[in-house]
């Protein structure tokens, strides 16, 4: 694998600045992590399920609503957060349109040229 001189250059061109992207982004990771972490202390010693899915896209939409939007939320453990909830909203709307695009791009490959240019 290349590692260093030119090709390596061309090839990754804008890898360092995505690097020091990366540091930023970890403090926040490293923090909603420790986070997560204790709400699923909080589920083991009340001896309870803890319902995956709800926890894993409550620790990611944090992720996102700090590193990408600079918003402060803070929707693990608890159900009713404003991010989480438009996001949910935003997904559920768009998840019918995206299906019935994704099936057409597939079988008809030309829409999707004449769609971009239009």
């Amino acid at each position: 694998w290349i590692t260093s001189g030119t090709d390596f250059e061309l090839l990754f061109p804008h890898k360092l600045s995505f690097t020091g992207k990366l540091k930023h982004i970890y403090k926040i990771i490293d923090e909603r992590a420790k986070k997560l972490a204790q709400v699923l202390e909080d589920f083991a010693r009340k001896d309870k399920l803890v319902p995956v899915k709800l926890n894993a896209g409550q620790f990611t939409g944090e992720v996102i609503a700090r590193s990408a939007f600079g918003l402060s939320s803070d929707c693990q453990g608890g159900e009713n957060d404003e991010f989480i909830h438009y996001c949910q909203k935003f997904f559920k709307l768009q998840s019918k349109n995206l299906n019935f695009l994704l099936i057409l791009f597939m079988v008809f490959p030309n829409v999707q040229k004449f769609l971009v240019k239009v």
